[in-house]
């Protein structure tokens, strides 16, 4: 028989314990009722819940599959930020940060979103040896197994992270929206060089073929999914730039801009026309900077966009600004500050 699989437990400052093993012994119904109980008691200590309000949990837990903070969530003896503390505590975990751990693509293709819905969970990173994971219930046997089998064995270990419920739905849904936006843009690039039947640098293109190629269907959803795309991964800037072989699209996200598309160069007369048709400018013009603009509509948001071209070596390169005058709308508090920082900043002004 095998023993329980292996999970590194991260102390608080982010160093790394010895690998231990899971709570669950080789009987896991009976280490999860442990473990639940001691939950129980480690919030009773603490002063969160009454000896009163576990003694009416745990009855409730003998004749139902809830686990014990599910119970203790439903009836409003806590929130789910002190439970995701509790467990965090008790188990040897590091709490779950979604403004520091961002899921990674490797892992979101890795675990299907189905499976991170079924088990409130979320895949952060994958690397040679570790696969990263946010989980509400660091107690799900089942998805541990499944986790443990996806990554690979005993090939890797698997790190877990506890976080809210609700905080690790949001920040999953969000990942996996990117990914999903990713692959459509995929597609649509390869639909557009099929239609596509020379490639722009065999000659000088007149305006006739340019306007044709920036009015392709094909043309006009790409261009439409790569600003969706950038809206959605909070980018400020797109930044279309041509390439003696090829095209490179990079998102400006939090300051630091990185490579998100490196589409073949055959749909890079129609997207840089298509946007410029949009902006205003002239789709003839190809030595001369030029700026214009123009509003982005989706989903009922409003997206102001500030377009500049200017003439490089292998062709033109376009520069677009993002700016979201729909979600510009902040208060202190949506501005990410702890609990101890929002009040010292409200003594302060």
């Amino acid at each position: 028989m095998g023993g329980p699989s292996p999970v590194r437990t991260l102390r608080g400052d982010g160093s790394i314990d010895a690998v231990t093993t899971d709570v669950q012994s080789n009987m896991p119904e009976l280490g999860a009722a442990r473990a639940h109980r001691e939950l129980g008691d480690l919030l009773v200590r603490d002063g969160v819940i009454s000896a009163a309000q576990l003694t009416q949990a745990l009855r409730e837990q003998e004749g139902t599959r809830e686990r014990l903070g599910e119970i203790l969530l439903r009836l409003d003896f806590l929130t789910d930020e002190t439970l995701a503390d509790a467990l965090a505590r008790q188990l040897g975990h590091r709490r779950y940060d979604p403004d520091r751990d961002a899921a990674e693509p490797p892992g979101l293709e890795l675990i299907p979103v189905e499976l991170a819905r079924r088990h409130a969970l979320l895949p952060l990173r994958l690397e040679a040896r570790t696969l990263t994971v946010a989980m509400a219930d660091p107690l799900d046997v089942e998805a541990r197994d499944r986790l443990q089998r996806m990554a690979g064995g005993a090939q890797r270990e698997l790190e877990i992270l506890v976080g809210p419920a609700a905080a690790i739905e949001k920040a999953r849904e969000a990942a996996y929206a990117r990914v999903e936006d990713r692959r459509n843009v995929s597609q649509l690039i390869s639909s557009v060089v099929d239609e596509m039947g020379r490639l722009p640098g065999e000659g000088e293109p007149d305006e006739d073929e340019t306007q044709r190629r920036a009015e392709d269907a094909g043309v006009v959803r790409l261009v439409d999914q790569v600003i969706a795309q950038a809206l959605q991964e909070r980018a400020t800037d797109i930044h279309i730039e041509p390439l003696e072989r090829g095209l490179v699209i990079r998102y400006r996200v939090d300051g630091l801009l990185y490579d998100a598309l490196t589409p073949p160069q055959a749909v890079y007369l129609g997207t840089i026309s298509r946007v410029k048709i949009l902006a205003n400018m002239d789709i003839a013009e190809r030595r001369a900077a030029q700026d214009g603009r123009f509003t982005y509509r989706r989903n009922g948001d409003e997206v102001d966009v500030r377009v500049s071209a200017i003439p490089t070596i292998h062709g033109q390169k376009l520069v677009l600004r993002l700016l979201d005058k729909t979600h510009f709308n902040f208060s202190l508090r949506d501005l990410g500050f702890s609990e101890e920082d929002y009040r010292s900043f409200l003594k302060a002004i």
